[in-house]
């Protein structure tokens, strides 16, 4: 019984920390740039690691936000530390640039 109850927890959980980052994409996709950006961030806080990495993006490029790479980095890694591989790979990236390297 336990079992099933945390599985419905953890199932539920799940779906809401997705629609968020639904909402965001769906936004997103019609060109609706500061409620993309409202859902990303929300999500980002509730431990979505591509929202995160979505929200690095428009601060990176300097979409609905002025660009900003210090903001940009600090998403990229929070969406790393969700264990978002395209956030570790965008941190790894811009380390190995800074350092001369490719």
């Amino acid at each position: 019984m336990r079992f099933i109850v945390l599985f419905t927890f953890l199932l539920n959980t799940t779906f809401m920390l997705a629609q968020d980052l639904g909402k965001g994409n769906e936004a997103y996709k019609n060109r609706d740039l500061e409620v993309a950006l409202k859902y990303y961030e929300t999500a980002c806080d509730k431990g979505v690691g591509e929202a995160c990495y979505r929200v690095g993006e428009m601060y990176d490029i300097g979409l609905w936000v002025l660009a900003d790479e210090s903001k940009a980095l600090n998403y990229f890694k929070k969406a790393c530390n969700l264990k978002y591989d395209k956030g570790c790979t965008t941190v790894r990236d811009r380390d190995e640039s800074l350092r001369g390297g490719w």
